[in-house]
């Protein structure tokens, strides 16, 4: 998260000044998504120190039009912000191109007023200058692989057929709509490469040995560029189901916060959202569950809750196909409470969510796509018992008293 963090310093900086490149743009769009709100403006003033006494030796040669057209210029194209319709995002989108053009105003003004400048933008004061906002879209594809030398690559941004190439590898996008790792460097090639998506963003990825993962929202994997003639080691965050290529002589270890799994070919999911436990579903194969207090052998059909102590329980489950309908798009909730309903869409649609009400008694089953605007999500939610009210970025779920449907 710090590197993010940095780069978002970084890019931002670059966008002001007119120096970001396409590629760079297209990443500082997905750190938008990434980044809270908050964390953002504290960002920006970080930025405001760093280039503030640059920017004053830039300004003495502009005038007041000059000044307009620098801003223009930096905004034309319509992409500081999501590259997803303005229509979902409206308050990030108008609020940061408010500070931004504020920068550059003051960039070419005089810096010594900036301490007295309070950029933290009360959402309410923002919402009432550009109307309420009404609705959502879902979220979608959005991922990107960061390099072992620190480059950031976006694979949103490759289109069927298209590539995005690095220092000796490239990202191909197939016919089928998979994105794959290709080596150009030979198999002994050393270091790791990240696979992150953000809040609302999936992907699907084949990795170096062939082995395919899909990354849920909020999730990253590292792999090690030797896959194909070493063990094949990652490590996850987040959610991330796996098809193993099948490998005799090459182990195959998933590391996490919550233990270590050894396969040799497979299907599975692990999920480590919560910090308290987290889940392993074996789909086929079979997988070497361990932890600091346990370990386990799975087998097909079974799914494993692992403790926060590291403990194992492990249960037969004749519908463990359901536990990975989130890559199909489609939530599955089953005997979720209003808490777990709220992770999920938060997740999703990148927004704040807020429960109220008992949800004690209150159980939450069925299925529903992912593809839905939110307005349209929070009409199936009625159904299963919950009333949902969106503003100001911010989702209440309200639990009714009575029992869903």
């Amino acid at each position: 998260m710090q590197d993010d963090k940095e780069l978002f310093i970084r890019l931002l900086s670059k966008k002001i000044h007119e120096t970001i490149s396409d590629q760079e743009q297209v990443v500082l769009d997905r750190l938008f998504h990434s980044i809270p709100e908050g964390e953002q403006n504290r960002l920006f003033n970080e930025m405001l120190d760093t280039d503030s006494k640059e920017a004053y030796v830039a300004s003495s040669a502009l005038d007041s039009t000059a000044r307009e057209e620098v801003i223009q210029r930096i905004f034309k194209d319509n992409r500081l912000g999501p590259q997803k319709s303005t229509k979902s995002r409206p308050i990030v989108y108008r609020r940061w191109i408010s500070v931004a053009a504020c920068l550059v105003i003051l960039c070419l003004g005089s810096w010594i007023f900036w301490p007295d400048i309070d950029l933290k933008t009360d959402s309410e004061n923002v919402v009432a200058g550009i109307g309420e906002v009404e609705d959502l879209s879902p979220g979608g594809e959005r991922a990107i692989v960061k390099t072992q030398d620190g480059n950031y690559f976006a694979l949103d941004s490759i289109e069927v057929g298209g590539t995005a190439t690095g220092p000796n590898f490239k990202i191909v996008r197939l016919l089928t709509g998979d994105l794959q790792y290709q080596s150009l460097g030979g198999s002994t090639m050393h270091g790791r490469h990240t696979i992150s998506t953000p809040r609302g963003g999936t992907v699907n990825f084949i990795l170096p040995d062939g082995t395919k993962v899909w990354l849920n929202a909020a999730s990253s994997l590292v792999f090690n560029l030797n896959m194909n003639t070493a063990d094949r080691i990652v490590e996850i965050t987040g959610e991330v189901y796996f098809e193993v290529s099948k490998r005799r002589q090459q182990r195959f270890i998933v590391k996490s916060t919550l233990g270590e799994i050894e396969v040799l070919g497979t299907k599975f999911n692990v999920n480590t959202y919560k910090r308290d436990k987290g889940e392993v579903g074996l789909l086929e194969g079979s997988i070497r569950l361990k932890t600091e207090k346990a370990v386990v052998n799975m087998r097909p059909s079974e799914l494993t809750t692992i403790s926060a102590d590291g403990s194992l329980r492990t249960a037969s489950r004749k519908d463990i196909q359901q536990i990975v309908m989130w890559k199909q798009g489609i939530f599955n909730f089953q005997n979720a409470n209003a808490y777990q309903v709220a992770d999920e869409l938060s997740r999703w649609y990148d927004i704040q969510v807020k429960v109220k009400g008992g949800v004690s008694h209150h159980q939450i089953n069925g299925q529903i796509r992912k593809d839905l605007t939110l307005s349209k999500m929070l009409d199936m939610l009625d159904y299963l018992g919950l009333a949902g009210s969106y503003r100001n970025n911010e989702l209440i779920i309200n639990v009714k008293n009575e029992k869903p449907m």
